[in-house]
């Protein structure tokens, strides 16, 4: 996990990944003329100056550079709303320690659709708020929640003349006290799956939180960016830098 930090108030905005020692992946909402400007990184409770781990304590990392997916866009009006080609890759002006506690999460290298991933349990984390027009978090949480299938999403936010297109997935889950769903703090924090990867389970970036409809609604999931369709720009961009 990484905090993106900012020049501006509020300093702590959107989440991210570490996908290499020297990258993260976020979403293309998340840049703007206040940054990112910093990367924390190896930290859990971002209120306290006593570390989690005096063996790796967290760690602040300047930006190189923040690249948005060249066709990212924002719709505001009309049938077609919604945030599109919602990625970003960010570089650090040096190389990452990796350690137990600061290390990549695995991208995929064979590509999915979407809707191959209706009903897969995964996982969100971040700082952000836990519920709607509250406060964010100091604290990091993280929660377990289910790929709605696509054709549901689609016809849910169709409804509020709200796309969902083939290169987003969307996921939501349920507990007692009502839904369970990403919230404002959380965008460009990972979608994560856990998979077999030679006989051990792997943490993967299935997606990127993107937006939704409020936080915690149980009939408007939350919606994200398919990271498996963006594997060719990830590469090349990576590859170029």
């Amino acid at each position: 996990m990484a905090l993106l930090q900012y020049s501006s108030e509020p300093i702590n905005r959107c989440g991210g990944a570490i996908i290499n020692d020297r990258w993260i992946l976020t979403a293309a909402h998340c840049i703007n003329s206040a940054g990112p400007v910093k990367v924390l990184l190896g930290d859990l409770n971002i209120a306290t100056t006593t570390e989690e781990s005096t063996q790796y304590p967290p760690r602040v990392y300047n930006v190189e550079k923040a690249i948005k997916h060249p066709e990212y866009k924002r719709v505001f009006r009309g049938n077609g709303k919604g945030l599109f080609n919602d990625i970003a890759l960010v570089k650090l002006t040096e190389r990452i320690s990796i350690s137990p506690v600061m290390k990549p999460l695995c991208i995929s290298d064979s590509s999915r659709l979407a809707s191959d991933l209706d009903g897969q349990q995964v996982y969100v984390a971040g700082w952000g708020a836990t519920e709607f027009a509250g406060p964010t978090e100091a604290l990091m949480q993280w929660a377990r929640i289910n790929v709605t299938r696509h054709a549901q999403c689609q016809e849910t936010y169709s409804r509020q003349n709200t796309a969902v297109d083939n290169t987003q997935i969307c996921a939501n889950g349920e507990n007692d006290l009502g839904g369970v769903d990403t919230c404002r703090g959380d965008s460009g924090g990972p979608l994560m799956e856990r998979r077999n990867h030679r006989n051990r389970l792997t943490w993967y970036a299935a997606g990127v939180v993107s937006f939704g409809s409020g936080c915690g609604n149980v009939n408007f999931p939350g919606v994200y960016t398919h990271v498996e369709s963006f594997l060719d720009w990830i590469g090349c961009t990576v590859a170029k830098d």
